[in-house]
């Protein structure tokens, strides 16, 4: 039905069908809010079976604040203690990728990941996210850049906790993803928007 409960079956109906054997589930959490607080609880709940199953869990949120309400953004994300503690987000970075800094701190001091978006799949976000800056850079180039620079300053591994979205159906992913070498792409778009795996390689 569609319903909080609903959103919750499909949920489990999902991760079932696969027996538990896939890389990550991804709700997107905008269709389990707008039944409220049970709508929450079935995030709530959906995450702790992924957990228990040692199955990531990557919440498409795309939130993005400044200072307390950063720290508190990522608090309900990542910490050990919160209800709805998730292994990865998506976040916007319009108020500035530094803006962010606590965040991916908290992120990476639990063992959890970050997606900035920096190059998405729709149409309106073209002109913001290739807009040049006044040193001639692109937006994207400009948030590519700090990210690497995050990911070297909090992981000694080769790729580090905050990766970025970049559409698929994006002509230009492929400079977009080479720019992001430390970084895990997520790339939506693919299937019933246009892009094919192909695309994806």
């Amino acid at each position: 039905p569609d319903s909080a409960e609903g959103a919750l079956e499909f949920g489990k109906l999902i991760m079932g069908a696969a027996d538990y054997e896939i890389a990550v589930v991804k709700p997107q959490s905008a269709f389990f809010e707008r039944f409220g607080s049970a709508g929450v609880a079935a995030i709530e709940e959906l995450a702790a079976i992924a957990r228990a199953r040692e199955l990531p869990l990557l919440l498409d949120v795309k939130r993005g604040d400044i200072d307390s309400t950063a720290d508190a953004y990522a608090h309900a994300y990542f910490h050990p203690s919160s209800p709805i503690r998730v292994d990865a987000i998506t976040l916007s970075p319009y108020l500035g990728v530094r803006a962010l800094k606590s965040s991916f701190e908290l992120a990476a001091r639990h063992d959890c990941g970050i997606f900035v978006v920096v190059r998405s799949s729709n149409p309106e976000g073209e002109a913001l996210q290739t807009a040049r800056m006044t040193d001639g850079r692109m937006v994207w180039e400009a948030m590519s850049a700090e990210i690497g620079e995050f990911n070297r300053l909090l992981s000694a591994n080769p790729t580090g906790p905050i990766g970025a979205v970049v559409g698929a159906t994006c002509k230009d992913a492929g400079p977009v993803t080479a720019a992001l070498p430390n970084s895990l792409i997520l790339s939506p778009g693919i299937g019933a928007q246009g892009a094919t795996i192909e695309d994806c390689r």
